[in-house]
């Protein structure tokens, strides 16, 4: 009949099943995605030097030296390491940067703009669901 969709349900309620049983713990697929995918799209916004919305405000000593912004010593940049990924109950992990004024950067302060880095593109997010659906289906 013109106009109508047909939907068994039935298939989809059996592979939501089968992902169940055979996913029994999410976190090293999470870790998979984040540590490749979520990665790389986190350095690229320091190549990039910007936040979700806009550029990163440029830094006094990036103007003065034509450097790059959060990258004096590049010990915030180098912070990022695949490993550093910690489990956050069963079905999270937590992707951070031990640099102890990460946060500080990225969330800003009363002295110092807020230049987000910690933050994943719409396409690292669709890669990192395609790196998982991977793994599920494997």
């Amino acid at each position: 009949m013109a106009g109508e969709v047909s939907f068994d349900d039935e298939e989809w309620k059996e592979m939501i099943r089968t992902i169940n049983e055979n996913v029994k713990d999410p976190r090293p697929m999470l870790r998979a995605a984040v540590s490749t995918r979520g990665f790389k799209d986190i350095i690229k916004h320091f190549n990039e030097e910007r936040g979700p919305d806009s550029a990163w405000k440029p830094s006094q000593r990036a103007l003065k030296e034509n450097g790059k912004t959060l990258q004096d010593t590049g010990n915030l940049r180098d912070g990022f390491l695949p490993g550093n990924i910690r489990d956050e109950g069963r079905d999270a992990v937590v992707f951070f940067n031990p640099v102890p004024y990460a946060a500080q950067h990225d969330e800003g302060t009363n002295g110092m703009p807020q230049r987000e880095f910690m933050w994943l593109s719409d396409d690292a997010q669709d890669d990192m669901i395609k790196i998982i659906l991977d793994l599920v289906v494997k």
